[in-house]
């Protein structure tokens, strides 16, 4: 039977936090990095408010869809869940 230590658990913990950091670091320099490059083409995003994509207890669930002026085929799905 293996028993970890305080250090080995503190060690995990540490380098599964450092990943994560460094995982989003990477999702940001990668975002600004194509969020410039946009701003520099002049590119023109066209927003479309409250599209219903579904009714719960009557009441209409809805979303906001950007779509950008020049389509590459490339897409995002950005979800936050609120209570």
């Amino acid at each position: 039977m293996f028993i970890a230590s305080a250090s080995t658990v503190s060690f995990h913990i540490l380098h599964s936090l450092c990943r994560n950091v460094v995982l989003l670091a990477i999702g940001i320099l990668v975002t600004l990095s194509a969020s410039g490059q946009a701003h520099a083409q002049g590119n023109v995003v066209k927003r479309t408010s409250d599209v219903i994509y579904g009714r719960k207890a009557g009441m209409a669930l809805t979303m906001d869809v950007f779509q950008p002026a020049q389509k590459n085929g490339d897409g995002v799905i950005f979800l936050v869940s609120g209570g």
